[in-house]
């Protein structure tokens, strides 16, 4: 029988450690490989991402880069745990505030950054439901992400609420009100 995949990457887990200067990444997939009797190459993350490490199983993994991609080559029908350390540049102060991640394209996508702030608003436009919470002196966050191409986190500041002042202005206005030749006329005067 003709299978209708080669291979399937299901489910793609992103958790990264914001430092510095840079963030680290360990992006977990989870492949399952139909197709018996050949190699085949499986693209897990774009070429413009610098590997540090990748693990099939925990052992070492054979890696090729083509097409755009970092490939994984695996030869067994089976279910695969892939797993690839990397980095991107990220600036916790100063700016931007913000980090583009490139990722596979899986059913299933879950991201979560730890980032060495606190009091912040986090926006992630791919993302279904954001969950943030507070752990020491750091902000974690939690995402489910639509299937896509890209994860963009954006950050600031929370806005302090400015504590209430009585108002310093205050005014009487009088209206006078009347009606000439059909027409009705409004006179305000207004004293500060």
């Amino acid at each position: 029988t003709q299978l209708p995949f080669d291979y399937l990457i299901t489910k793609a887990v992103y958790a990264g450690r914001m430092g510095r200067d840079n963030t680290a990444f360990t992006g977990t997939f989870t492949v399952h490989v139909l197709r018996k009797g050949v190699y085949l190459k499986i693209p897990i993350l774009r070429n413009s991402i610098a590997l540090e490490d990748v693990q099939v199983g925990g052992e070492e993994a054979l890696v090729v880069s083509e097409g755009g991609y970092h490939h994984v080559v695996l030869s067994q029908p089976g279910e695969y745990v892939v797993q690839a350390a990397f980095s991107l540049k990220s600036a916790v102060e100063g700016g931007p505030h913000k980090l583009d991640l490139a990722i596979q394209q899986t059913p299933i996508t879950l991201f979560r950054l730890e980032m060495p702030v606190q009091n912040i608003d986090v926006e992630i436009p791919q993302a279904q439901q954001v969950v943030t919470s507070a752990r020491g002196n750091a902000t974690v966050v939690s995402a489910v992400i639509t299937p896509g191409h890209a994860v963009s986190v954006r950050w600031r500041k929370k806005a302090t609420v400015a504590e209430k002042l009585p108002p310093k202005l205050y005014s009487e206005i009088y209206h006078l009100v009347s009606i000439e030749d059909d027409a009705l006329k409004i006179n305000s005067d207004i004293n500060y």
